[in-house]
């Protein structure tokens, strides 16, 4: 921070985050509002506490407000492509200013070169295809995609011959390493993508996609993070807002740029959540029917598939309707 002593910086914040830190706003809570440094709060301790709810809190409030600074939104943008908090320190330097830092080693990039690049219909590479034998199905193969746009890590887990249906079975899965690999009860994810695989297996073949999007898109340690707010009293929604995240950070397009790449545009979903149905349509990818895919709750779980029902819309299997809050 010592370099860059020509001005004084803003403290960029989403409104999820200013609210905990007293800031009354009515903005949604991904909506990132500027606020001014004092002093004496310009050191690592405190900042690190402004940012993160779950660090130790020094700042009990923030300074004035101020205007978010130019292209401040696409900074926040590539910070989250990266799985960092939402929270920068912006400074505003003159031309002779960056010249200086640019010689001096600092990296440098054009604000609309990224929202050019945020800006693109998602897309993914294939990168290789094996296969994978599992004990729901021997035959089975894996195919592993790179999204062009931020470079995660997906994978398509293929069984029997989808493309021999008019409508294969689909399920989207976003990564859990909590629940899917060590067996959480915090969630529901690894008895999803289990229970999804042996569907598909005993209907003959489908696609199982495992998308790089832990924790609703917002990466593994900030989940971890937003399991401790959780145990401070927050549901799940309330704890990422915090962190200032919006409510689901995914972007499902990748999921049908997937199934476009191989060859399947009409599917069967496996799903209970009305955002991925919605984003299939959007990306141009027909959702014949949709199968109820609801797991029940474990007496540890029981508010979060609460809060995913009533806050976020997902289907009940019992009636195939929506609740929203």
């Amino acid at each position: 921070m010592a370099e860059f002593d020509t001005s004084f910086p803003v403290l960029v914040l989403a409104a999820g985050r200013a609210r905990d830190l007293g800031h009354h706003t009515l903005f949604p809570p991904e909506t990132m509002l500027a606020f001014r440094l004092r002093p004496e709060d310009l050191i690592l301790e405190r900042l690190r506490g402004l940012a993160d709810p779950t660090a130790p809190q020094f700042v009990k409030t923030l300074g004035e407000t101020a205007a978010v600074p130019m292209d401040g939104n696409v900074a926040v943008d590539l910070a989250k492509q990266t799985r960092l908090l939402p929270a920068l320190l912006i400074w505003q330097t003159t031309p002779d200013e960056a010249k200086r830092l640019a010689e001096a080693g600092y990296p440098s990039i054009e604000a609309d070169d990224v929202a050019a690049q945020f800006n693109q219909p998602p897309a993914v590479e294939r990168i290789t295809e094996t296969s994978l034998p599992i004990a729901a199905s021997s035959s089975a193969r894996i195919v592993a995609y790179r999204g062009l746009a931020d470079g995660s890590e997906n994978l398509a887990l293929i069984i029997g011959n989808p493309r021999a249906r008019s409508a294969p079975p689909v399920r989207i899965h976003s990564a859990c390493f909590t629940g899917d690999v060590l067996g959480s009860l915090r969630c529901d994810c690894g008895p999803q993508l289990h229970r999804a695989v042996e569907r598909i297996a005993e209907e003959g073949g489908g696609v199982i996609l495992y998308l790089d999007q832990e924790g609703r898109g917002i990466g593994i340690t900030n989940k971890l993070r937003s399991y401790l707010l959780q145990e401070r009293g927050l549901d799940t929604l309330e704890a990422n807002n915090s962190l200032g995240w919006e409510d689901d950070a995914r972007n499902f397009g990748l999921a049908a740029a997937i199934l476009k790449e191989l060859g399947l545009t009409r599917i069967k979903l496996l799903s209970d959540n009305p955002i991925k149905v919605d984003s299939m349509a959007k990306f141009g990818i027909l959702v014949q029917s949709r199968v109820a895919h609801t797991i029940p709750p474990n007496g540890t779980n029981d508010r979060y598939l609460e809060t995913k029902t009533t806050c976020c819309g997902h289907f009940r299997e019992q009636t195939g309707t929506r609740r929203t809050g």
